[in-house]
């Protein structure tokens, strides 16, 4: 969460937004963005968002992408055949 909280920051900052801004973007309460942006929760734990959170946190720093591609490599496994049993992230139906 490090590095998200990295980029959130940084992303606000290039903005030139608050929190506050930054937050009503991302579709958070403002304590919630604060521990997003810090990383942490409490003195010494990570933060630990709502996935649905986290994704859209993600997609506001143009993430999103890249971060689904990661899932899929790691998803997948690297057989040369394919017929593994793997399922790929993209072959999910997203009902």
């Amino acid at each position: 969460m490090v590095i998200v909280a990295r980029a959130l920051k940084a992303y606000r900052n290039s903005e030139n937004l608050t929190q506050e801004e930054a937050a009503a973007i991302v579709g958070c309460s403002i304590p919630t963005y604060r521990q997003l942006e810090l990383g942490t929760s409490e003195i010494g734990h990570f933060s630990d968002p709502k996935l649905s959170t986290l994704m859209r946190v993600l997609t506001v720093l143009h993430l999103d992408g890249p971060m689904l591609r990661a899932l899929d490599q790691t998803v997948t496994s690297s057989s040369d055949d394919g017929t593994d049993g793997h399922t790929r992230v993209s072959d999910v139906d997203a009902r």
